[in-house]
């Protein structure tokens, strides 16, 4: 799976098998909401309040998650039975100048890594590749959990990028 940037915004594509699953745009250009859908479901990430920590997640109008930015950088993706009936995920950024991202389940199981691929200077934006170690998962699963995991590292990335982490 591909996660390609289109622009100097942000907005990316996911990609698995050549075929696009989804285009998700931000609203602003400092990131803080994002539209998709998948499935003819729409989906919007924005910010709870001003300090920008907690993120909820709206399945067409419906508040459904949030992701949460812990101190330690850790990313909490809280969710209804998204992949194996899991509902809480955790991003955690791993090395330093060749760094990369697992996502794991609540009981510390891996299902994903996360690693830049590119960067585009035009664009100041990574491209990634999602490996996940499940080959079984449902394609409308691992876009989903792709999505709020490529947001949380966009702004992780653009907190970093900023100093405020």
């Amino acid at each position: 799976m591909e996660i390609k940037t289109l622009d100097h915004k942000g907005n990316f594509s996911i990609i698995d098998d050549n075929k696009e699953l989804l285009t998700a745009r931000y609203e602003e250009a400092c990131h803080d909401e994002l539209h998709t859908a998948i499935n003819g479901i729409n989906i919007t990430i924005q910010p709870r309040d001003n300090w920008q920590r907690t993120f909820d997640i709206t399945k067409d109008g419906s508040t459904c998650g949030e992701i949460v930015f812990k101190v330690n950088g850790d990313i909490i993706i809280a969710t209804s039975n998204l992949v194996n009936n899991s509902s809480e995920w955790i991003v955690k950024k791993k090395g330093f100048t060749s760094f990369h991202f697992e996502v794991s389940d609540k009981s510390g199981e891996m299902f994903a890594t996360i690693k830049p691929t590119s960067f585009d200077k035009k664009k100041f934006r990574f491209n990634y590749q999602v490996e996940f170690t499940d080959d079984s998962l449902v394609e409308k699963d691992i876009a989903e959990l792709a999505l709020y995991s490529v947001f949380g590292i966009n702004l992780y990335k653009t907190k970093q990028d900023n100093m405020e982490i």
